[in-house]
């Protein structure tokens, strides 16, 4: 015991007399010492980055072989003709309009025709804008109902089902976008691999640590790791999902006949159809002019009766005035 004893004390002195001697050779100099949690960090930052290179160096190796396999792909497609799947990370979508004449019937088959394919609606709206529910026929060819629809498809069904819409009703317009994401989403990844990379050593440093300061400091900065990572992941997620499931923005409309181009109809069609438009118009209007005149009767009674009410109540005061008149003179020859 006294022989450790002695040890430690000479290494104490040792240690003050190089103090000094530093002290005096660099007066002119102040430095202030680093925390243990900084060396110790530096050290593992420079292990963590030379493993991040590591990784990054073999996803770039990956990225140029998948490049070059990539490269006989001229359609830049998911899906291959031969069925075999590229490395391009695609997203499709697609805006399209339908008429139906069938309303309810087509928007079951829609959602049947989704589901059956192993896609989903991810969003659906409804309006029905009925201003004339009290009409037989409405002058318009357009009804009242529409609805409007978020499918999402397998981007392996995506194009069949574009087909399939002609099956359900007459398609007014239709557009088709695709997103290339392989960049995007190669970057995402590689920043995934980097953070995991500075994860997994700053838990290693967790365990290391000897001073609280220096836990609560790798605690820290390991949290925001953790934090990136998660926002990482979702949207890897997000990405993986729009790929695997396209999106196609569907409007359905009702109407009672199907629009016709004007190019499309022959000069004598347009004065056969005008000619019955104005007809039909004629009708609607004497039609919707008898049903205000149903809704006028009670107040065309009650007006009518008030104004006979007026009438027998002015002549009977003017037959007063008319007696009186007649009754003035007489009195006036009595005496």
């Amino acid at each position: 015991m006294t022989k450790k004893f002695s040890v430690s004390v000479l290494l104490v002195c040792s240690v003050i007399a190089l103090s000094c001697i530093s002290g005096c050779g660099s007066s002119s100099k102040s430095t202030s010492p680093a925390s243990g949690y900084d060396a110790f960090r530096a050290s593992g930052t420079m292990e963590a980055d030379a493993a991040g290179d590591t990784a990054e160096d073999g996803i770039a190796s990956g990225e140029t072989a998948a490049d070059s396999s990539a490269s006989g792909d001229q359609s830049g497609s998911a899906v291959s003709e031969n069925g075999s799947v590229s490395s391009d990370k695609l997203i499709y979508s697609a805006e399209a309009s339908l008429q139906t004449l069938e309303y309810d019937d087509t928007l079951k088959k829609i959602h049947q025709d989704t589901a059956s394919r192993g896609g989903f609606v991810e969003s659906e709206s409804e309006s029905d804008y009925d201003y004339s529910w009290y009409q037989e026929d409405a002058s318009s060819d357009s009804s009242t109902r529409s609805a409007y629809l978020t499918l999402r498809i397998p981007s392996a069904e995506f194009q069949d089902f574009l087909d399939s819409l002609s099956d359900y009703g007459k398609i007014m317009n239709k557009a088709v976008s695709t997103e290339n994401i392989s960049k995007k989403y190669s970057d995402t990844q590689k920043r995934k691999e980097a953070l995991q990379i500075e994860a997994d050593r700053l838990t290693e440093m967790m365990e290391k640590a000897e001073t609280i300061e220096d836990m609560i400091s790798v605690e820290s900065r390991l949290t925001e790791v953790e934090t990136q990572l998660n926002q990482i992941n979702t949207d890897i997620s997000d990405m993986d999902t729009d790929i695997a499931y396209s999106t196609v923005n569907l409007s359905i409309e009702e109407v009672k006949k199907y629009s016709t181009a004007v190019t499309e109809q022959k000069y004598i069609e347009r004065i056969s159809d005008a000619f019955q438009n104005s007809w039909k118009g004629f009708a609607n209007f004497f039609k919707n002019l008898l049903i205000v005149l149903i809704y006028l009767i009670p107040l065309l009674v009650t007006a009518g009766a008030a104004a006979i009410v007026v009438l027998v109540i002015r002549r009977k005061k003017k037959g007063k005035k008319e007696e009186l008149k007649n009754a003035q003179p007489e009195n006036r020859k009595d005496p």
